[in-house]
């Protein structure tokens, strides 16, 4: 660096007003500062999705075992109770029809 660059940068500093060192330094270290802590609820959103779609997984795993359950019931009414399909109203279900 000459010494001419060095003189003008520092008359350069003597010239600028104190107030000018605010927007100064939020443009050095408030936007950066800024973008970080943005940057991280980002990425902690995103890890909030994830863990999201685990749960619909599980859930969608869960609805499947109930579905085989549900079958499962299905076939024993079948067996044992051959018209109880015909018994359940839509309105009341079984137990309605029979206490009536």
């Amino acid at each position: 660096m000459d010494p001419g660059s060095t003189a003008a940068f520092t008359a350069l500093c003597h010239t600028v007003s104190p107030l000018m060192t605010i927007p100064v330094f939020l443009v050095i270290f408030g936007i950066p500062a800024w973008m970080i802590v943005k940057l991280a609820k980002i990425r902690a959103g995103e890890r909030l999705h994830q863990n999201d779609a685990a749960a619909l997984q599980d859930m969608a795993a869960r609805l499947q075992q109930m579905d085989r359950r549900m079958a499962m019931l299905e076939k024993i009414l079948d067996a044992e109770v051959p018209d109880w399909r015909g018994n359940v109203d839509q309105a009341g279900g079984f137990y309605a029809r029979q206490a009536g």
